[in-house]
């Protein structure tokens, strides 16, 4: 299931990276995003050793930050691999609500930034009043 799900979260992000390609070599943004989650699946790692052992944790914001930046699938991985932060729900909420910007910004890339350009266009209606 963990598989199946991690491949219907990356659909709508891939899709749009791979637009991305009209600006930026694909062989640059695979490398990036591939060591961006290497990174951030690292991080979870150390996380789950230092809480085992009782040393000093990496901050949650530095995890996020990770999530946030791109390294969700890795993270997401990481939470069901490692069963670390799988189960703080304050830590949940920012790492799905994190995840939901990601597939939001995907599917505008994928509109063609349709949903961006009506939200941009309702705040110039609501600032002009």
């Amino acid at each position: 299931m963990t598989l199946v799900m991690a491949i219907a979260l990356l659909t709508a992000p891939v899709v749009a990276l791979s637009r991305a390609t009209v600006w930026v070599d694909g062989r640059v943004l695979a490398g990036v995003a591939t060591a961006l989650n290497l990174g951030v699946f690292i991080l979870y790692a150390v996380d789950k050793r230092r809480a085992a052992r009782g040393a000093f944790r990496i901050p949650e914001w530095v995890l996020h930050l990770g999530e946030l930046l791109g390294g969700w699938p890795a993270a997401y991985l990481a939470q069901r691999l490692l069963r670390h932060k799988s189960s703080k729900f304050t830590y949940l909420l920012v790492f799905w609500l994190i995840v939901l910007l990601h597939q939001l910004v995907a599917v505008d890339v994928i509109l063609g930034g349709q949903i961006s350009g009506d939200a941009w266009l309702v705040v110039r209606h609501w600032f002009s009043r």
